[in-house]
């Protein structure tokens, strides 16, 4: 768990893209005009292997991923995030979804994109699982699993 409640207000922000930068890549990030010294954001990470799940809750907060941001790193992840409390505009290779709560948005790190997160009341919430580009391209040179989720086993 990664609390800002310890960093004095006017450098939360700052804190912020210091460790999205570390968590996960490098990421612009910001939010409403004049809410910069009251940021306040709590992040819940877990992981096995080349997997990563991450709940974020944080108030109303803009986040992009530049070309410029790319070229300095790229863990090349795609990203499945679920909007949980609040809402949610994506926008990635020409295409823009309207998250509402429980909608899914894929994203790929190794593509610009912007993501605005709108919360209504004092904070949103989303949870994002990441996954290793390479770990996904192996499972499907190998084929999908046998077990799927709904699928009939007999």
């Amino acid at each position: 768990m990664v609390s800002f409640a310890a960093v004095p207000a006017h450098e939360r922000l700052s804190f912020w893209r210091e460790m999205s930068s570390k968590m996960w890549m490098p990421l612009d990030a910001h939010c409403e005009p004049g809410l910069e010294g009251a940021f306040q954001a709590h992040v819940a990470l877990s992981g096995l292997g080349l997997v990563q799940a991450t709940l974020l809750t944080a108030p109303s907060l803009t986040i992009r991923r530049t070309p410029h941001l790319i070229r300095r790193s790229d863990p090349e992840t795609f990203f499945v995030t679920c909007t949980v409390r609040g809402h949610a505009i994506g926008e990635q290779a020409g295409r823009q979804a309207d998250l509402r709560v429980g909608d899914l948005m894929l994203r790929d790190s190794s593509q610009p994109y912007l993501t605005t997160f709108e919360s209504r009341g004092p904070r949103g919430r989303a949870g994002a699982v990441a996954a290793v580009s390479a770990l996904l391209a192996a499972t499907a040179r190998t084929g999908p699993a046998r077990a799927q989720l709904g699928a009939d086993p007999g």
